[in-house]
């Protein structure tokens, strides 16, 4: 998804500039048409000359009022394609545009809700709402980035599943910014419980603990999960 969005604003942009080519050429062509209209009828011959030269058309045999009215008729079609083209490539920067857009939306709504600590942004990878069989286990995964949205290694990771226990466990994000843990505790009981992911103090040392004993920063993304 975030590819699409690249390169639908890469087709934005380009389409946006040949828009705007095809219309300062349909209007250097329709100054050429004022031009030769209301050029005196003594210069009214050469530049009607120019024109047809141009357009590589072999006037010999031809009455300077054709050649007129041929030159005339040759810079009006020229200025409709010009037009055409124009108004093609401009709602072609429409449509990448609106692609571009519902990509990036997208691709917020994919990664689910952010908080932020500091300059860091804790972001939800997993979607809220999973299912897992009773007495079973799944992964939960978040992502850590900076305020630029670029991954930050090396940050600690406090998870906990409250409604089991004090138990929780520390992990740490990788090069590409994400770290996963399991649901700490399974339960027999059907129902929805809660998976934390909060990020803890730098000197936290990883693996099990309990939460009166880890630092937490911040506030926490919180996971719905259907035990079922």
């Amino acid at each position: 998804m975030l590819a699409i969005t690249y390169v639908s604003s890469a087709l934005t942009l380009i389409a946006f500039i040949v828009a705007i080519a095809a219309r300062v050429q349909r209007n250097q062509t329709l100054g050429t048409e004022r031009r030769i209209r209301l050029a005196p009828v003594a210069d009214r011959a050469a530049l009607v000359e120019r024109t047809l030269e141009f357009f590589s058309i072999d006037t010999a045999a031809l009455t300077p009022e054709q050649c007129y009215n041929l030159a005339i008729r040759q810079i009006d079609a020229r200025a409709a394609r010009f037009r055409t083209i124009s108004w093609l490539v401009f709602a072609l920067a429409i449509v990448t545009a609106a692609i571009a857009i519902y990509s990036g939306t997208s691709r917020a709504a994919e990664s689910g809700p952010t908080v932020a600590t500091g300059a860091l942004h804790l972001e939800r990878v997993t979607p809220d709402g999973i299912r897992i069989a009773r007495m079973q286990w799944r992964e939960f995964t978040v992502r850590v980035a900076d305020v630029k949205g670029h991954p930050v290694s090396g940050i600690k990771i406090v998870w906990q599943t409250p409604q089991g226990g004090p138990k929780v466990y520390v992990t740490e994000t990788d090069n590409t910014g994400i770290c996963a843990a399991t649901n700490l505790y399974t339960f027999n009981n059907a129902g929805v419980y809660t998976q934390l992911a909060t990020v803890a103090a730098p000197d936290t040392p990883i693996g099990f603990s309990t939460a009166d004993n880890v630092q937490t920063l911040g506030p926490s993304i919180t996971f719905n999960f259907l035990m079922q």
